[in-house]
């Protein structure tokens, strides 16, 4: 997987408030996510967190744009994104909506 690798573009969008501060992630396809996790395994299969993260931030996040740079000094913030993120594209969100979480909002393009 390239950085030039175009990635479908999918109507689902959702609003994640991160310590204060608002980001908009969008759906990506399931084969892009395997793809990713597979593509940022190291020879001894563990997950290169570096570039996994880097990857998500530049997909995913779509406003603002972040890179993991951007977390410097605030590393939790930055974690407390990743599984923000993962939760959204793994589909767990759902059952997290339905236990009452008000920090999320999902919604379609207009």
């Amino acid at each position: 997987m390239t950085d030039t690798e175009k990635v479908a573009v999918l109507s689902e969008h959702k609003k994640v408030k991160i310590r204060d501060k608002e980001y908009t992630l969008q759906m990506v396809p399931a084969s892009w996510y395997i793809k990713l996790t597979d593509n940022c395994r190291r020879d001894n299969g563990q997950l290169n967190a570096a570039a996994y993260t880097e990857k998500l931030l530049k997909t995913v996040v779509i406003e603002p744009k972040v890179t993991v740079d951007d977390f410097t000094g605030h590393v939790a913030a930055l974690k407390d994104l990743v599984d923000a993120i993962e939760t959204f594209v793994q589909g767990l969100d759902d059952e997290k909506d339905e236990q009452g979480n008000a920090d999320t909002q999902t919604t379609e393009p207009e």
